[in-house]
């Protein structure tokens, strides 16, 4: 079942209003799309509870915001300027071959184009993971010297296989692309818990990521 809360519907959280919080699912993930622009929290159940039933005049004293980190969290970075964007950023990346060694090619939002040549790939899923690595180093740095601003991000790639790993959806079972699986998951997971940030991956189309990129079609 899902417990999204709908956008707006949390006067009563100083600095929160028009921000949707969506709760984790029992089911797994949330099937749900905020609209564009959008930050998601994502709450625990209980969390969710709580925040809905506090929406209702009666009970809106009812809420002691110190008993809820995430919430707490949230609110913390809103006022210390470290969210300030309500659009997702968005990492493009890709591993390609244009001649004899293979490039990585990654973009960061709004950063530019990197493209670095390789000799570690020996294919081009390696060289995707590589890739991905790289833009999320980029990111944790930027998170460190609070270059960032934003709370969501989305990572977008050609790679069907890679973007599916990395949601879950596909295990990894190629020995040959594990050690950079693990990596890559490490790295999200470290900015999802130092940094609070959340992840998406989503699937384009090679012309787009291409011209993302700046790469020939």
């Amino acid at each position: 079942m899902c417990h999204c809360l709908p956008n707006g519907s949390l006067p009563i959280l100083p600095g929160m209003e028009g921000l949707l919080m969506k709760a984790s699912c029992s089911g797994g993930a949330c099937s749900c799309s905020p609209s564009p622009g959008v930050i998601k929290v994502e709450l625990t159940r209980e969390e969710a509870r709580v925040v809905r039933n506090a929406c209702e005049p009666k009970r809106e004293a009812e809420v002691v915001l110190e008993d809820y980190p995430v919430l707490c969290g949230f609110i913390a970075k809103l006022n210390a300027g470290l969210i300030i964007s309500m659009d997702a950023l968005v990492i493009y990346f890709d591993g390609n071959k244009p001649g004899k060694d293979w490039v990585l090619s990654y973009r960061v939002g709004n950063s530019d184009v990197i493209h670095t040549p390789t000799q570690r790939a020996e294919t081009n899923n390696q060289a995707e993971y590589l890739s991905l690595i790289n833009a999320l180093i980029d990111l944790r740095i930027k998170c460190l010297a609070r270059e960032l601003r934003h709370f969501h991000v989305i990572v977008r790639g050609d790679s069907q296989l890679i973007l599916r790993q990395m949601s879950g959806a596909y295990r990894c079972k190629n020995p040959g692309l594990q050690v950079l699986h693990k990596t890559a998951n490490g790295l999200v997971a470290s900015l999802r818990n130092e940094f609070g940030l959340t992840f998406d991956f989503e699937w384009v189309d090679r012309k787009q990521n291409n011209k993302a990129l700046g790469l020939p079609d």
